[in-house]
């Protein structure tokens, strides 16, 4: 949830400063996620594979976004934010 926060706060940003700092908080919230699942013996070795095999998806997704949110300009990003924040405020409340 407080990825949308931060999200909702860098609205006003330029596309590459929000998508930058928001990809920044996503990749250190997996690592510690995944450290404190390991540490309290709620990850296995057996959750590693699958989590590998998405390593490519993950390396492509990087390499398109350099220049796609070039080509986003920074209102129909915004509205994109808000949407986005509001269907998983919505699914959050709704405890989907």
């Amino acid at each position: 949830m407080v990825r949308h926060a931060l999200a909702l706060v860098y609205q006003h940003r330029p596309p590459a400063e929000l998508c930058s700092t928001v990809s920044v908080c996503f990749l250190v919230g997996e690592v510690a996620s995944l450290a404190l699942l390991f540490a309290t013996g709620q990850g296995g070795p057996g959750q590693v594979w699958p989590a590998l095999l998405l390593l490519p998806a993950v390396a492509l997704g990087v390499r398109l976004s350099r220049p796609a949110h070039h080509r986003v300009d920074a209102a129909r990003l915004r509205i994109m934010v808000l949407v986005f924040a509001t269907v998983s405020g919505a699914v959050l409340i709704a405890g989907f």
